[in-house]
């Protein structure tokens, strides 16, 4: 009788498992690293010592030192790596027998004597066979929580770039900005010298001081909309807020060509929430299975044994009884008709979800691609139409004003006019970067 028991007690000891997560948090390190997070022996949820930020920052920020630190340092991101963690454990935990049952009986007779004793330990063994299929399961849904996280960080990582894109717009904003001020200072300064000699009007005179006003608090605008893309930006790169660094780059003016049909369909094959969403699929379907095949929902197989009471009139008689245990549970009321569903309807689900994303992710390059290339032929036309005609009227608004063909105030206005229309150009710039940063992350570059 005991070597059954041991045997038994041996296999159900042998599905203990402890939770490694090393090789799954090496290889979510290795996807960052390629995505352009700071390689360190640290796992990927623990933040970088300060002294290394203080190193990174000391001689300003590029923007590819900007993305890596988002990569490597973002705390909301760190709580979603610690997402892998969980489904690990999930994952060995479906690798698990459940565990054996033990029942024990003591029957004590009325008339005295040695009480009737039982006992029995019994496993479910209809687990054994769903074993391969629940560890199947187990490991897609961990390759899906993987490259679920994979198309986050990429996404931080766009977000990350569209703030750092636009600081340097605003950075250009605030130069001309300055420059129209300055040349609205000025046109202020002719319009009073020309009422002091007796030849201007109040209400120029009052216009010319309401529009400077105007541009100041223009000015005074955009340095506050710095201020909050500053605090967005240490916020998604993990840093005190009261960190002071340069920005260091510009504005991207070399225009990439548009990606052809082919190149766009692989892409796809590559981006991240597209493959976690097809590894979900094959793990509800793998589930789908499971439970359409079901038919006994519980099979228990052990050993048990009796020794039966002995009365004070039985003498030294003993009769013991022992043998093998089975237990079906019948699917009589419940024939997993609901849970065989519900399966069947998260498989239909999630397979509509890959549907719509990889839907929706290729209209979103065609758009962005048509967008972009809208933009390129808009600043195109401001450097090869618009930006030498103004150029030249400026100058030769500069010269009738020296020959005193034209005032200086027409002269300022001019001035005015082309750098406005400056303001626009940069504008432009800065929808092509953002869009080529969305592009990008879209096509998994």
């Amino acid at each position: 009788m005991k070597l059954p028991i041991l045997i038994f007690s041996a296999f159900i000891l042998s599905s203990c498992q402890n939770v490694e997560t090393e090789k799954d948090y090496k290889l979510l390190s290795e996807e960052l690293v390629k995505s352009g997070a700071i390689h360190t022996d640290k796992k990927p949820y623990e933040s970088l010592p300060l002294e290394t930020i203080d190193e990174i920052l000391k001689d300003g920020l590029t923007l590819n030192e900007a993305t890596s630190l988002a990569l490597t340092n973002n705390q909301t991101l760190h709580s979603e790596f610690l997402g892998l963690g969980i489904e690990k454990a999930e994952q060995v935990q479906s690798f698990l027998l459940s565990n054996p049952s033990f029942d024990l009986s003591i029957l004590l007779p009325e008339g005295g004597g040695r009480s009737n004793l039982a006992y029995s330990l019994t496993q479910n063994i209809s687990e054994v066979w769903r074993l391969p299929i629940k560890k199947e399961i187990a490991e897609k849904n961990v390759k899906a929580a993987l490259y679920k996280i994979v198309s986050l960080t990429n996404q931080n990582k766009n977000s990350v770039k569209q703030v750092f894109l636009a600081i340097l717009s605003v950075n250009e904003q605030i130069i001309l900005t300055k420059k129209v001020l300055k040349s609205k200072e000025d046109t202020f300064q002719a319009i009073s010298k020309k009422q002091a000699l007796g030849a201007g009007t109040a209400q120029e005179l009052s216009l010319a001081k309401t529009s400077l006003l105007k541009t100041q608090l223009q000015l005074s605008e955009i340095e506050k909309d710095k201020l909050s893309l500053l605090s967005d930006l240490k916020v998604s790169l993990g840093i005190n807020e009261n960190a002071s660094f340069a920005l260091v780059g510009e504005l991207n003016k070399q225009y990439k060509p548009s990606l052809a049909n082919d190149k766009i369909k692989d892409s796809l094959t590559r981006h991240p929430l597209l493959v976690s969403l097809a590894y979900e699929i094959e793990a509800v379907e793998a589930q789908y299975n499971i439970e359409a095949e079901t038919v006994f929902k519980r099979v228990e197989l052990g050993w048990g044994r009796e020794r039966l009471e002995r009365r004070g009139s039985d003498g030294p008689r003993i009769n013991n009884m022992s043998g093998p245990l089975i237990s079906i549970e019948l699917p009589i009321f419940d024939q997993n008709q609901a849970v065989e569903e519900r399966a069947y309807f998260h498989y239909l689900q999630t397979v509509k979800q890959f549907k719509s994303a990889y839907f929706e992710i290729h209209n979103k390059i065609h758009s962005l691609q048509k967008r972009q290339s809208a933009t390129v032929k808009q600043i195109k036309l401001f450097n090869d139409a618009l930006k030498p005609e103004f150029t030249k009227r400026l100058r030769q608004s500069e010269q009738a004003m020296k020959n005193g063909n034209i005032t200086l105030l027409r002269y300022l206005n001019d001035k005015e006019e082309f750098l406005e229309l400056e303001g626009q150009y940069f504008d432009l710039i800065l929808d092509y970067n953002k869009t080529q940063t969305k592009l990008d992350e879209l096509t998994a570059n």
